[in-house]
């Protein structure tokens, strides 16, 4: 069966095994649950090229990175986009910027059945393997993209661009958080008038 057959909403177990051909450290047959991911590069068509999200049930450090349960397979989709990020993130990491990912280019089969380059790299969010932020119940992740998909999202006063809150995640129950939506939404409108 083609992971991500029932879309990007509902978790499938599956087994994940890294071959690192002599550049990486293998990993043997692990398990995970993986889903669909990814806005313009997704596809109702589940045997077609499509991103997949991956979860470890513990943090595990693929390809040598830093130890983090959550993960991205990028699908490469979109014409020219074969080394692109690759290359941007890496250039991201000799200057220096902060919070960039590791992209690891990598050949993905399924079931045996070769399913075409993909980037395998961190799922951005608060963890320590991606946004490393002293206090969590301080700090915000937002995202600004015409996908206004988020459950908690909001459009600036100013100029009227979609804001998409990616964290906190208001409805998780473990939620550690000092922040309100107001408070997200306030203060990046405060932000907005400083910068005109």
């Amino acid at each position: 069966n083609w992971i991500g057959r029932y879309g990007k909403d509902t978790w499938e177990d599956a087994t994940i095994k890294i071959d690192g051909a002599g550049v990486f450290p293998d990993m043997e047959e692990t398990q995970i649950t993986v889903r669909g991911r990814g806005n313009s590069s997704w596809d109702q068509n589940y045997s077609s090229k499509n991103p997949y999200r991956i979860k470890f049930a513990e943090k595990v450090k693929p390809f040598g990175l830093t130890k983090g349960k959550n993960w991205v397979l990028l699908a490469n989709k979109q014409g020219g986009s074969l080394t692109t990020n690759a290359i941007a993130m890496k250039i991201a990491d000799m200057a220096e910027s902060a919070a960039c990912n590791h992209i690891i280019p990598v050949e993905l089969y399924v079931n045996n059945q070769y399913r075409g380059s993909y980037n395998f790299t961190e799922k951005v969010g608060f963890a320590n393997n991606s946004i490393d932020v002293e206090d969590e119940a301080k700090a915000v992740l937002l995202e600004l993209d015409s996908y206004y998909d988020e459950p908690y999202r909001f459009h600036s006063d100013i100029f009227k661009e979609p804001v998409n809150i990616k964290a906190p995640d208001f409805d998780d129950p473990e939620l550690v958080t000092e922040l309100t939506f107001d408070d997200i939404k306030d203060g990046f409108n405060l932000l907005c008038n400083a910068t005109r």
